[in-house]
């Protein structure tokens, strides 16, 4: 009996000497707190941080959603875009979130243009590097 009790302290000795795990940083934190919104307005205008002057680095999954009533649809224009070719995004989305279906990615220095929703809901990304920074981007929405 005593064998096994002192078997029983051992491995609750060697156990509890086991350093707890730590929990895992979270895996992003965006640095630049002022980026991404909720619009739900008919009509508006979204932008980069910092526009008109040049966004920052190191921006993240910067999200920005618009949602406007059900029986409409979302036509984005895009007045200005301005980015580090290659290394600095905008992705817009068909949907509510990130995994909803690619409209497009952009990415470089584009005129005006127009892309649409085939629903009420459109969701922009914008992410930038660590180096190298532009004047961003500028778009207004309308429903149709």
């Amino acid at each position: 009996m005593n064998k096994i009790l002192w078997g029983l302290f051992c491995i609750l000795a060697v156990i509890s000497a086991i350093p707890a795990k730590k929990a895992a940083p979270p895996e992003h934190v965006l640095p630049f707190t002022e980026c991404g919104e909720v619009f739900t307005s008919s009509t508006g205008e979204v932008t980069s941080p910092g526009y008109p002057g040049d966004y920052p680095n190191n921006i993240r999954d910067c999200g920005y959603l618009i949602t406007v009533p059900e029986d409409q649809a979302i036509v984005l224009y895009f007045h200005f875009i301005d980015l580090e070719p290659g290394y600095d995004y905008i992705n817009v989305y068909d949907g509510t979130d990130d995994l909803a279906p690619s409209i497009n990615e952009f990415t470089g220095s584009l005129g005006n243009f127009a892309i649409g929703s085939t629903g009420n809901n459109m969701y922009i990304t914008f992410r930038s590097d660590y180096i190298n920074v532009r004047s961003g981007f500028r778009a207004t929405w309308t429903t149709v």
